[in-house]
């Protein structure tokens, strides 16, 4: 099945970052973030940092790409953003040093933003092979593979600390990539 309209609520796509930030459904058309931002609304972070919450984001890809700079400087205490967490092990590393050096002294929002799963799908599984002329699905089996065993890296680091009985953790993914049949015949798709 192929749902044309409808919008991906995780990172990295804006209207996903759009709408855990602010609970704003994406347009159809525009692109909220650019179009007005003039406009005064709070953020989770926002909120949660008037409750006392250090807020701090740690990011895989470029935020400037999709003109993310602004909003993280104003939404998040601190964000960071390297090359090296492009991948999500490196970035899992990254969360998991930061944790373990933290002074806990407050509550806080630890938000990290992955890319392993987005287009081109370079991860260290495809590093390891002769042949890396995999098709984009099998590149994408590879990819999605690959993030969840950081994320059970991650929640194994947790449930093994003393963060696990006083953590919410949340975990939203980006959009999926259709099909072969469904990319190949756009004008029949969903039909």
């Amino acid at each position: 099945y192929y749902f044309p309209y409808v919008h991906s609520l995780g990172f990295p796509s804006v209207e996903g970052a759009q709408d855990l930030h602010l609970g704003v459904w994406p347009h159809f058309r525009k692109i909220i973030m650019s179009s007005y931002s003039t406009v005064f609304w709070k953020s989770m972070p926002e909120i949660l940092r008037d409750f006392g919450y250090r807020t701090e984001m740690y990011v895989g890809s470029d935020p400037s790409f999709t003109n993310f700079t602004p909003w993280f400087r104003r939404w998040y205490d601190y964000t960071e953003y390297s090359v090296g967490y492009a991948q999500d092990g490196p970035l899992v590393d990254r969360l998991i040093a930061v944790l373990d050096t933290m002074n806990r002294d407050r509550p806080f929002l630890l938000s990290a933003w992955t890319t392993s799963t987005h287009p081109p799908y370079d991860n260290p599984f495809l590093e390891k092979m002769a042949e890396k002329r995999k098709s984009d699905d099998e590149r994408y089996d590879l990819a999605i593979a690959y993030a969840e065993q950081q994320i059970v890296r991650f929640i194994d680091y947790l449930k093994n600390s003393d963060l696990w009985n006083q953590t919410v953790l949340i975990l939203v993914g980006d959009h999926a990539q259709p099909d072969v049949g469904v990319r190949n015949n756009p004008e029949i798709a969903g039909v």
